[in-house]
């Protein structure tokens, strides 16, 4: 009987995501119903902004790709549900071009055993309930990563590339990095044609100058963290004890305080969740042990893949670390889907080694 049922899961996988998917967000609704205020009040006064005045609020160009989504669905008439709809509509379609992925890389049930850990995990699919940025970010980034890995150099392939990268630059500030990843993607993968290699390296050079204005724009974020950390030990900047309090009067300290708010960042646990919220995260530390099996089945199957993935991961962690409060795991939730694709290769690595 369960035989039966495995085989029949397997059969129908788009099926059995579909349900899953929809169980997951009619809980999720059910615990957060559409969360408006904090940041959204942000959103909403922009995207009435543009509606009304039509003016981009200067103090977030860089989230202006938000605000106009927003001040467009608004244009429905059926208010802020239009952009709730609009973002499950666009998680289910990342979701979908994930297992997609996946299964024309490896295989249908590595696919959907994956893809069911990336509906299953609350801190991504939690801000499909939320008017953040966050909601459209962490989907745009797989539909992205979609779009670099299966790039056949047509001209559509090209127009969508460069939408995407367009939309995500002003999406959140940090979203122009993810141009740096794909140049590495692209120049690993014809490192054989000098007229590619040298139009890789100008694209970089012009990344890298990017990345340095980005890091210009994020300056007082990063003075803030060294003049605080210079004074007592500061790892996400939610919480200090009286223990935690010292001097640090030379560098080894200054890391050390990097150090610990590095390992805050990944651990995702925080002394102010409820004790149900930090097992769930817990719950994603095999996909973190699955993702060190499957790394260098990863970069066995494509070192450009390989390639994108790391640079990105470690693009988000630093300026993460360095630069931005990582209260609620907003800011890691970007970079969970490349640890699961890894993870991906970890599983396979399973598989194939049984049935040898």
């Amino acid at each position: 009987m369960m035989k039966r049922i495995i085989q029949t899961l397997k059969a129908y996988p788009l099926t059995v995501l579909f349900v899953l998917w929809s169980l997951v967000q009619f809980l999720l609704f059910f615990r957060y119903g559409f969360v408006t205020d904090f940041e959204g009040l942000k959103y909403q006064n922009d995207a009435h902004l543009l509606m009304e005045q039509f003016l981009i609020n200067p103090q977030r160009v860089f989230y202006a790709s938000y605000s106009i989504v927003v001040a467009l669905l608004l244009e429905i008439g059926i208010g802020y549900y239009a952009v709730l709809i609009f973002q499950l509509i666009v998680n289910a379609w990342a979701s979908y071009l994930f297992f997609t992925l996946l299964a024309k890389l490896l295989n249908s049930n590595v696919a959907l055993i994956t893809t069911a850990f990336l509906i299953v995990n609350v801190q991504l699919q939690m801000w499909n309930f939320h008017l953040f940025t966050e909601a459209l970010f962490i989907s745009a980034i797989i539909i992205y990563m979609y779009v670099v890995f299966t790039f056949d150099y047509k001209v559509l392939d090209y127009i969508k590339l460069f939408l995407l990268l367009i939309f995500l630059s002003y999406l959140r500030p940090i979203g122009i990095s993810l141009a740096i990843p794909a140049v590495f993607f692209f120049g690993v993968k014809m490192q054989k044609e000098w007229r590619v290699n040298i139009l890789v390296v100008m694209l970089l050079i012009a990344a890298v100058i990017i990345q340095f204005f980005i890091m210009l724009a994020l300056r007082d974020n990063f003075s803030e963290f060294y003049s605080v950390a210079t004074k007592k030990v500061w790892i996400i900047g939610a919480y200090n004890t009286v223990d935690d309090y010292r001097q640090l009067s030379f560098l080894p300290d200054f890391l050390k305080a990097i150090f610990l708010r590095f390992v805050y960042y990944f651990s995702m646990l925080r002394p102010y969740y409820s004790l149900s919220h930090n097992l769930s995260e817990v719950l994603f530390y095999p996909v973190y042990a699955l993702s060190l099996y499957g790394v260098f089945g990863l970069y066995k199957n494509s070192p450009s893949r390989f390639f994108f993935i790391i640079v990105t991961i470690g693009i988000f962690s630093v300026f993460t670390i360095l630069s931005h409060v990582n209260y609620h795991g907003r800011y890691i939730s970007p970079i969970l889907p490349m640890f699961l694709f890894i993870a991906a290769f970890g599983i396979e690595n399973f598989r194939t080694r049984s049935i040898g």
